[in-house]
């Protein structure tokens, strides 16, 4: 017969995670600048990213990376405020044909 005794020690208690909040809901793309313009402005959702956290958008800031480096005059890669972007690992290589900004928008 076995006799169980109460332990002098604590056993901590489980917790069942919740799932992740819900990606906020995209900007209205109508707000997006384009892909480039005048001032050298190149939009990573212009260039495909979907920005909703679900959907990895790696391959849209590569190619916005990419085209923006290869302008001769200053360029910013601009990542608007608004959107969840999901991108894997990425190095982004130069060297570019000038002055590139990586922006990001965000509220403080």
């Amino acid at each position: 017969m076995h006799k169980h005794t109460k332990h002098k020690h604590a056993h901590p208690l489980s917790y069942i995670s919740q799932p992740p909040s819900p990606a906020p809901s995209p900007a209205d793309p109508a707000d997006d600048w384009n892909s480039y313009n005048s001032t050298g402005v190149f939009n990573v959702r212009t260039f495909g990213a979907i920005g909703d956290g679900i959907t990895d958008d790696t391959e849209a800031f590569k190619a916005t990376w990419d085209t923006a480096c290869q302008v001769e005059e200053s360029a910013v890669l601009l990542v608007p405020y608004g959107y969840s972007f999901m991108i894997q690992s990425t190095i982004f290589t130069g060297p570019c044909q000038s002055e590139l900004v990586f922006q990001v928008m965000w509220l403080v």
